[in-house]
């Protein structure tokens, strides 16, 4: 949540940043798995709302303070990279 203004990101994208990692801290703390602090959500919800996510980080994309800072948008480029990997790559079926 920090990274973007070390970055010299712009403020009100940075605020943006901000706002879509509490979003994600806040649900994979109540998430039913290792990482959640407490179990409130199931996986299948997780990822739903991952999914979620990943149409609101793409979307981020198109907001000014976001398209017309290079910085800004190079960070944008790389998160949208490793959120959709970090979604790819998890293995959803918790049995597993």
């Amino acid at each position: 949540m920090i990274l973007p203004s070390l970055l010299g990101v712009n403020k009100k994208a940075a605020g943006i940043y901000g706002l879509l990692g509490l979003n994600l801290a806040s649900y994979t703390a109540v998430t039913d798995n290792s990482t959640g602090v407490v179990s409130g959500i199931s996986l299948e919800t997780h990822r739903k709302i991952d999914m979620a996510n990943l149409a609101t980080i793409y979307t981020a994309a198109l907001a000014k303070p976001i398209r017309k800072d290079k910085k800004a948008l190079a960070f944008h480029a790389g998160l949208a990279l490793f959120a959709t990997l970090n979604v790819l790559l998890t293995d959803w079926d918790k049995n597993s």
